[in-house]
């Protein structure tokens, strides 16, 4: 898998990213569109990005404990990296421009070749980044709420395999406020055993 790092000279020349967006709702949920074409279903997992927590697909992690998986040779805080570099590190690259968004409709094209031209690769689980680098992943379409939230993620591609626009990840916003993320987080927790590091080591 390709991951990206940038250079100095930021690509969107802007205050903002759109993960920084992210992060200023705290509170989400992202499903793995893709997945769920080519398996047939993905629960997707819900975020706290403030205090690292999150659950779904029969993991969660709270208080920097993991309940229901194993950490193989990953830190709690390494695996909670690697869920969150899956479903949003592209977004760290992604400009954004609240006014163009909406003179666009809500929606938001990028052409890659322009926008990530600047951005070096090494290794990562993040296959928005990893398809681009293929050279297979051309375009991206973010589409967003009336709120200035994205709600869907599309990739334009020309491969074997694929060919047009196909939805990538959806996100939307059930949680209410810090109480309301914490008691379905708990109620999600309840039904999975806690596996802890010490445990996971000794395995």
């Amino acid at each position: 898998m390709i991951v990206f790092i940038s250079n100095q000279t930021s690509p969107s020349q802007t205050d903002k990213t759109l993960y920084q967006v992210l992060e200023g709702q705290r509170f989400f949920h992202v499903t793995d569109a893709y997945a769920k074409k080519l398996y047939g279903s993905d629960a997707g997992m819900s975020f706290d990005l403030k205090h690292q927590a999150l659950f779904g697909s029969d993991i969660a992690i709270k208080d920097k404990q993991l309940f229901g998986n194993q950490l193989d040779d990953l830190t709690v805080e390494e695996y909670y990296n690697s869920e969150v570099n899956y479903s949003l590190e592209a977004t760290k690259e992604i400009a954004f421009d609240k006014a163009a968004i909406q003179r666009e409709g809500y929606q938001q094209t990028l052409e890659l070749k322009e926008v990530w031209k600047h951005l070096k690769k090494t290794d990562s689980a993040c296959y928005i980044l990893d398809d681009f680098q293929q050279s297979s992943l051309l375009k991206l379409r973010i589409s967003y709420n009336k709120k200035f939230l994205p709600v869907k993620i599309e990739g334009f591609y020309k491969s074997e395999d694929e060919k047009g626009w196909v939805d990538l990840f959806y996100i939307n916003y059930p949680y209410k406020n810090q109480q309301d993320f914490n008691q379905q987080l708990d109620a999600y927790i309840s039904s999975l055993p806690a596996v802890s590091e010490e445990e996971a080591e000794d395995d």
